[in-house]
């Protein structure tokens, strides 16, 4: 089985590549995930794509996708930046632009998308690190009495605490993640 492309995974290959434009992207990505079940096209043709995220659907409009992507500062300006006199502005940028280097050794700047990707690898890496544990507690009445249990009560602080909407998203499939070989 062929692991998909995921949509920041097409939108940075789309950037990269010369002639790549919004549309083109937005082809991709109905090709490459019209059959999954989060993933809506629109009916009437139109620049956008909804994806069912846990908390709703949202729709994303792919005009300038490609251009916001590609959001990358000159040198001259980083460098501008980098002298400056106040401590915060001069420690924003490094002194060259963040780069990866592919297989020919050519020197390709990174897209807003692959820095998104790293950092949340980063973030995904240091939380495996971890083993996170926590305990909710839970009153059965309001008086602490023994034997003693107040439906509505519990509910609520269920509610509060994320309980509720966290059995929703685990029942909706959300948390799983499909391993590919």
């Amino acid at each position: 089985c062929k692991r998909p492309s995921g949509i920041i995974q097409l939108l940075d290959d789309e950037s990269n590549f010369p002639k790549g434009t919004d549309m083109s992207f937005l082809d991709k990505c109905h090709t490459e995930h019209s059959k999954h079940p989060h993933y809506i096209e629109p009916r009437p043709s139109a620049p956008k794509f909804g994806i069912k995220h846990y908390a709703a659907l949202v729709w994303y409009n792919v005009e300038m996708f490609l251009d916001k992507n590609r959001d990358i500062l000159r040198s001259d300006l980083i460098d501008l930046l980098n002298s400056s006199k106040n401590k915060l502005i001069s420690t924003l940028f490094t002194t060259e632009p963040a780069s990866i280097t592919s297989s020919t050794s050519r020197k390709r700047l990174l897209s807003v998308a692959s820095k998104f990707s790293q950092s949340l690898s980063q973030l995904i890496s240091t939380m495996s690190k971890c083993s996170p544990y926590f305990v909710r507690c839970i009153m059965p009445n309001a008086d602490k009495l023994p034997g003693y249990f107040n439906e509505s009560l519990v509910m609520r602080q269920l509610r509060c605490l994320g309980v509720m909407e966290t059995v929703h998203i685990r029942r909706l499939g959300f948390p799983i993640r499909v391993k590919f070989d």
